[in-house]
């Protein structure tokens, strides 16, 4: 066997079969092809960090493939599954053409909700930043997003009836999640019944979380029995586009 381009003596080699006849292959943990039923190469991508071969799966089916990494390892980010993750999902244009859509999620974290098979079609948990900083640290505002293959896009999920079309529970996600996901949708019948059932929990997650990190979650150090609104001002209300509107909604 030919040596790899990276002076191994070996390759390594990691393949998955696509729907319409398309064969994905990741060469050496780096180099991302797609071939289509004719063994036409239509993508290549040289992936930036040692990557495996992740299949995007509809029930039976197989949509498309993600290559991504965890960055720093679950050790520090121990609530993400990838801190980046390149989605590719190839598909048809009208002149008969295999294109391909690509999305990089961040913050991936997917197996705290228990969609990982994405039964109900292609659906991610992204997680955005809360704090100044820009890590993975940092990630704790979880938003997410269905791939619609008629449109070739993906689209947020804001609404708890929405999650659920999409056979998301919510609930399935650890505290933090549930909490922030609540507040940032404006889904505040569902906030009250969190922290009127779950207050004690959410505090102490924040708190646990900012220790064990080392980094900015939010400045909320009170006690327990401190009221929810002061935890809200401090935690939540900097994320909200009408913070104002949010809390009357709340507590009217």
């Amino acid at each position: 066997m030919k040596p790899s381009e990276y002076g191994r003596p070996f390759k390594a080699l990691a393949t998955a079969s696509i729907k319409s006849g398309v064969e994905a292959t990741l060469s050496n943990f780096r180099n991302l092809t797609l071939l289509d039923d004719r063994g036409i190469n239509f993508y290549s991508r040289r992936v930036t960090g040692a990557s495996s071969l992740y299949q995007l799966k509809d029930n039976s089916s197989t949509l498309g493939v993600g290559v991504g990494w965890h960055n720093k390892c679950p050790d520090f980010y121990r609530w993400l599954d990838f801190t980046v993750l390149r989605l590719v999902l190839p598909y048809q244009n009208e002149q008969g053409e295999m294109i391909t859509f690509q999305y990089v999620a961040q913050g991936i974290a997917n197996s705290h909700f228990g969609i990982a098979d994405f039964s109900e079609g292609i659906v991610i948990a992204e997680m955005g930043q809360v704090g100044a900083g820009a890590s993975a640290y940092y990630y704790h505002l979880p938003s997410f997003k269905a791939y619609n293959a008629d449109t070739q896009k993906f689209t947020e999920l804001d609404s708890i009836r929405k999650l659920k079309g999409h056979g998301v529970d919510l609930k399935k996600g650890n505290v933090l999640f549930q909490f922030f996901w609540l507040a940032r949708n404006h889904q505040t019948d569902a906030l009250r019944e969190l922290l009127d059932s779950s207050l004690s929990e959410v505090v102490n997650s924040l708190q646990r979380e900012g220790e064990s990190s080392n980094s900015y979650l939010c400045d909320y150090e009170n006690d327990i029995m401190d009221s929810t609104k002061q935890l809200l001002q401090t935690c939540i209300l900097p994320h909200l586009s009408y913070p104002k509107h949010f809390l009357s909604d709340l507590y009217q």
